[in-house]
């Protein structure tokens, strides 16, 4: 009997058994890959292609502890490894392309597919502009990759928080800000500033950017525009101008704006009149800048 299949039964030999039947009815994937049964592989055990031509589930063999390079080398599309639990940070580092990417359905806004090929770049980019021990951005882009990975939400909302809390502060502190210089930072106003981040700019975001990448094609507005001269650039701008105008024309002034001032006066202290009152006030000039900023930016960014 070949010494290949010593562990095997003793009545069993390669010729009664076949490779993929004693694969699939003996022995588990796990067994299978620290078995070292195969010649020539002696440490490392069947490669995924065997395993796959056994009759094993790409999810199975992740269980077992096959890589996302080992599923590509096999044959698998980025579809498939996704589909059997892979992460897009395996996939961008397997090998897969962001055009394959994009066909299995991960998006920026959900997965940061690009978060791999990102860090990367950004790890290259600095090694070529700083000297070796300056390179303290490097593991923290790295560390934001892996916390993206692990819990999104958690780490938008808290990131978030800081840059609205870190943005407030250096715009009380600046000529622009008011009286910081007088009285200091006003607390109240900065906790208002990391409570939005958090909550609307963290959490609310990360499911409505998702929400209008999967439902914002610009079929709509293709539609309405099918009888107008402006048809033509509709077609390859409408997905980008479709998310643009639904977030700018209803989610901002519907529930970003209210939804600030609400946050903002429950924070200080005011009463629900001296909030109204306040939106009333600052209301419109607060809306005309957002669409003046935000409007060519999420065009672009979309």
């Amino acid at each position: 009997m070949n010494s290949r299949w010593t562990w095997l039964p003793p009545d069993a030999t390669t010729e009664s058994w076949g490779r993929p039947t004693a694969i699939r009815q003996r022995i588990s994937l796990a067994e299978l890959k620290a078995g070292g049964l195969v010649q020539g592989t002696s440490t490392t055990g069947y490669s995924c292609s065997e395993a796959k031509a056994a009759g094993y589930s790409l999810k199975e063999m992740k269980a077992a502890g096959y890589s996302c390079s080992d599923a590509k080398a096999a044959g698998y599309t980025c579809s498939e490894a996704k589909a059997a639990g892979y992460t897009p940070f395996e996939c961008r580092a397997a090998g897969y392309s962001y055009e394959e990417g994009r066909v299995a359905g991960y998006r920026w806004d959900k997965d940061y597919w690009n978060g791999g090929f990102c860090d990367r770049a950004f790890r290259a980019a600095a090694a070529a502009a700083l000297p070796p021990r300056s390179m303290v951005l490097g593991p923290l882009v790295s560390a934001y990759s892996r916390s993206l990975a692990v819990a999104p939400l958690p780490t938008k909302s808290l990131l978030a928080a800081v840059i609205a809390i870190g943005g407030d502060a250096v715009a009380q502190l600046s000529d622009g800000g008011g009286a910081g210089e007088a009285k200091g930072l006003d607390v109240e106003r900065a906790v208002a500033f990391g409570i939005f981040g958090a909550s609307y700019t963290g959490a609310f975001q990360h499911h409505l950017f998702d929400w209008l990448s999967s439902n914002c094609h610009g079929h709509t507005l293709a539609r309405l525009c099918s009888a107008s001269p402006a048809a033509e650039w509709v077609g390859w701008l409408g997905a980008a101008m479709e998310r643009t105008l639904l977030n700018q024309l209803i989610i901002i002034p519907l529930l970003y704006l209210p939804y600030y001032f609400l946050v903002s006066g429950m924070v200080k202290g005011h009463s629900p009149r001296a909030i109204v009152a306040s939106a009333r006030r600052r209301y419109l000039p607060l809306l005309r800048r957002n669409w003046a900023f935000w409007v060519p930016v999420q065009k672009i960014t979309w």
